[in-house]
């Protein structure tokens, strides 16, 4: 079967069977507006040193608190986005001119423009567009992070949709460049964690966080199978990223380990057993120290311009604006192409003040059209 119609199916059997799982708690605006923002701030502290070992990192930058110099801003130390911002934000452009997400114009989107630092599975997904195929068949049976790294603007479909129908929306929007069971299931995990994290006003503990992005996951993943690519744990590994999570995050807790110790067993990379057990031990470990999750995942992991994305995303779920350093913020440039200064903040205050409406909205001939850079 093919892995969205899979997923597709598991969430029809939970909305039968215990449709409480698929519940997405209501999003405030302020966290909204958080989310959205550190996930564009945590990918541009972190892309002018991506995929670096961490270590080699520290020798050439130090510690990185800040943005570093750009070549493309004339060595501005501002903030410019990879894919990570671009393509999320893409999403959100769509959903606030449609209403609803329709695939196959976001396939064209992701297809069509120009992205920063392409990964491996969106451009094998881009070819297979180009080569003629619709977007249900060109999304790649890839387990990287590319899926889950855009998502969060799923959120804005509230409060006009949820439970079950937005699970499948997410799950959709996801296989678009990663048909795959693991990168389906931890999108819609990673949607619900942001939505309970904004709205649940308790006092969380740290083994919550992993509790609560796998009541859902677990449920979605199905019997999948993966090993390490590298770390401490490269022979020591056989199975699904559920199992691999509850291996590998409440030992890192339970030992108080550092960022950067957690990260050489789980390598930190672009694969989601790479990227899912640091960036929920991040959050776990740090749930009233925004500054120092942000920080860690920049400094303490390979694949840190994503990490940082979805740990910032998660800060500002839990604290909202005030997650974020006002030089983040302040000198963050907002661009999803070349010369848009400022459309990342413009989305996220129209998305904010506006919503994205009922869903009855007619397709602009902007985006109909389709923006070739």
């Amino acid at each position: 079967m093919n892995p969205l119609e899979d997923v597709l199916d598991r969430i029809d059997d939970i909305a039968e069977q215990a449709p409480k799982l698929l519940d997405f708690p209501p999003v405030p605006e302020d966290r909204l507006r958080a989310i959205l923002l550190g996930l564009a701030i945590g990918d541009a502290l972190g892309n002018t040193s991506e995929s670096r070992i961490p270590r080699n990192r520290f020798q050439e930058f130090g510690k990185i608190t800040g943005y570093l110099p750009n070549r493309h801003a004339s060595g501005q130390r501002v903030g410019l986005p990879s894919d990570d911002t671009q393509m999320a934000f893409w999403l959100l452009e769509l959903l606030l001119d449609v209403g609803r997400l329709e695939p196959n114009i976001l396939a064209e989107i992701f297809g069509t423009r120009t992205i920063y630092g392409v990964g491996q599975s969106v451009r094998k997904f881009r070819f297979n567009l180009s080569s003629g195929l619709p977007w249900q068949a060109a999304g790649v049976a890839s387990a990287g992070n590319g899926a889950i790294m855009r998502i969060a603007p799923m959120l804005a479909l509230q409060p006009h949709m949820g439970g079950a129908d937005l699970a499948r929306e997410i799950a959709t929007c996801a296989a678009i460049t990663h048909n795959e069971p693991g990168a389906i299931a931890s999108a819609v995990a990673w949607v619900q964690l942001l939505a309970t994290l904004a709205s649940d006003h308790r006092q969380f503990d740290p083994p919550d966080i992993l509790e609560s992005f796998l009541q859902l996951h677990v449920r979605l993943e199905g019997a999948t199978c993966y090993r390490p690519r590298g770390g401490k744990m490269l022979g020591q590994f056989d199975g699904t990223l559920t199992e691999f999570l509850n291996l590998t995050v409440p030992e890192g807790l339970r030992k108080n380990m550092t960022a950067l110790a957690f990260g050489d067993i789980t390598y930190s990379g672009a694969f989601l057993m790479e990227t899912l057990p640091v960036t929920l031990f991040l959050i776990s470990r740090n749930l009233e120290d925004p500054d120092r999750a942000i920080l860690d995942a920049v400094n303490h992991t390979r694949d840190n311009d994503t990490i940082a994305s979805l740990v910032a995303s998660a800060m500002g779920s839990l604290h909202g604006i005030s997650a974020f350093r006002d030089e983040w913020k302040s000198n963050l440039l907002g661009r999803t192409g070349p010369d848009d200064d400022g459309r990342v903040q413009a989305l996220i205050e129209q998305v904010c003040r506006e919503g994205i409406g009922t869903g009855n909205h007619q397709c602009t001939q902007k985006l109909c059209q389709i923006n070739r850079w």
